[in-house]
């Protein structure tokens, strides 16, 4: 028997073990490999398939915990939008114009579905879930670093003038295209501002700030006019339930001052395009796709084209969520996609609404 298979037996008996002692660990080790992927680069590494041998561990152990209770399921208002989403998923790559290609992008979408599902199973608690968070939130801090030092700019146009935009090719399929990238940093900056608001130390609160500032600069950098707007919004909706509206508009008013005057003049560039889309040739691209995705609609309004085949019918993807859905998966995909998120918000308004009590 090969060394690296005594090494990968090994490895799935010690997570099987703190499955069982302690199942979140386990599931930070899934993470983290699905996150920062450092298997791309290691080939020995990917060899091994330690993401694949660790969810496994983890879904032998959650069918285990939850045999006894009679149910597969774990209780979440969540389950059922999210896999009606996912069946039918799988019924459009069946029946789409290209299932080889719908087949891979369903292969990466089961694992966001079995993350889903573990997550909702195996986190009990309050505390493991601040830890699940942090380690998102560690995750954020390696693709600053990506971003920062083996990053590189993409050039765009804005009214003649050139401006760069942040990527990095590790990570590419995650997070590393601008504007995945830009988002990530939105979703990382609510995260760290969570754990400045639940937490009364001094020192994880100045952690949290810091950390929330390094996510906005590289955010900044990513260009991305989707991740400004989302963060805006994520903004605003803090205010908005804030106990406090005066003061946190004081520090909304000081951020966005710190923000236009730290920021690059590419920035600028890229806000100002916000206001006449007519001259930004990017957004005007962009208008031309969704026409192509509202002519597929029409054309395949049950099961779309097939999952990622928006690009069989057009040079790029729609960028917009809605559009890209219905085009590919169909309109009872769409109704299934707005549920899963009024159901989650409704989640959050109610989860506050118990903490307020």
């Amino acid at each position: 028997m090969s060394a690296k298979l005594l090494f990968i037996i090994a490895v799935c008996t010690a997570i099987l073990v703190a499955s069982i002692r302690k199942p979140v660990i386990a599931l930070l080790f899934f993470l983290a490999f699905a996150f920062i992927r450092p298997q791309d680069d290691r080939p020995n590494l990917a060899e091994m398939h330690l993401p694949y041998w660790t969810a496994m561990a983890l879904i032998v152990f959650y069918f285990w915990r939850f045999s006894g209770s009679g149910r597969l399921l774990p209780p979440s208002n969540l389950i059922t939008p999210f896999f009606l989403l996912f069946i039918w998923m799988v019924i459009s790559a069946i029946l789409g114009v290209a299932p080889d290609s719908s087949y891979e992008h369903l292969k990466e979408f089961a694992v966001v579905a079995v993350t889903f599902l573990l997550m909702l199973g195996l986190v009990k608690d309050e505390e493991e879930l601040k830890l699940v968070f942090a380690l998102i939130v560690f995750c954020g801090m390696a693709f600053v670093y990506y971003a920062i030092f083996q990053g590189s700019d993409c050039i765009e146009t804005q009214d003649g003038t050139a401006c760069g935009r942040r990527n990095f090719a590790k990570i590419n399929r995650n997070f590393g295209q601008p504007n995945y990238l830009g988002l990530s940093m939105v979703i990382m900056c609510n995260l760290a501002y969570a754990f400045f608001l639940s937490h009364k130390q001094l020192l994880v609160r100045v952690a949290a700030l810091l950390t929330m500032a390094v996510f906005v600069w590289v955010l900044i950098l990513t260009g991305s006019r989707g991740a400004y707007l989302a963060l805006a919004a994520s903004l605003g909706f803090y205010w908005l339930y804030s106990d406090h509206k005066l003061r946190g508009l004081v520090v909304l008013a000081a951020l966005i001052g710190l923000i236009f005057a730290l920021a690059p003049d590419a920035f600028i560039a890229r806000l100002g395009t916000l206001g006449d889309i007519e001259q930004d040739e990017s957004a005007m691209s962009r208008v031309y796709f969704w026409e192509i995705g509202f002519d597929l609609i029409a054309l395949h309004p049950l099961t779309g084209v097939g999952l990622g085949n928006f690009t069989q019918f057009s040079p790029n993807t729609p960028h917009n969520a809605y559009i890209q859905i219905a085009s590919e998966v169909g309109l009872p995909a769409l109704l299934f996609w707005v549920w899963l998120f009024i159901r989650a918000f409704r989640s959050i308004l109610a989860a506050r609404a118990e903490l307020v009590q």
